[in-house]
């Protein structure tokens, strides 16, 4: 009896030990963001990752992301087939964008997203003919962006943010 007792006490601190490394809590980091998001008919929750992939009627996919142990991100990433990257301007990937946050962000994060869009408060670059990005300042996040890229057939479209 006492040796049951000592591995369910080990169990139970090896548990509660690993959830006390985070600054987050990640049991409340669920797929329940997702429900709010219109196009969620079909999709797939990977706990580990924190993160939906969404199969969109277009054939498209968006994976949505929401969770983190130290950083807490939210990003979306909307995947597309068969598009070369050279043939999207910088329009199409600022609206691309727009669409994304409008189902990722909270209103107010959207609000202030099209204003940081309109004022051009942000740094453009183009690492390459398959990358281009921008980002974004903001007083709060440490990292706030949206990037699309080209890799193996498919064009990568994501915007999102972390904070520590």
């Amino acid at each position: 009896m006492k040796i049951i007792l000592f591995i369910l006490f080990t169990l139970s601190f090896q548990a509660f030990s690993q959830d006390s490394d985070c600054v987050f809590d990640l049991s409340t980091q669920t797929d329940d963001f997702i429900k709010e998001i219109e196009e969620t008919e079909t999709y797939t929750w990977d706990d580990s990752k924190k993160e939906a992939t969404i199969l969109l009627d277009n054939g498209d996919t968006l994976i949505a992301h929401r969770g983190g142990c130290n950083h807490f991100g939210v990003s979306g990433t909307l995947i597309k087939e068969n598009v070369r990257l050279e043939n999207i301007d910088k329009s199409y990937i600022i609206q691309s964008g727009i669409w994304i946050a409008e189902r990722m962000f909270t209103p107010a994060n959207v609000k202030e997203l099209k204003i940081k869009l309109e004022t051009e408060d942000y740094q453009i670059g183009r690492d390459d003919e398959n990358l281009f990005y921008l980002y974004f300042n903001h007083e709060s996040y440490s990292e706030y962006f949206l990037r699309a890229e080209r890799i193996e057939g498919l064009v990568k479209i994501q915007i999102g943010y972390y904070f520590n």
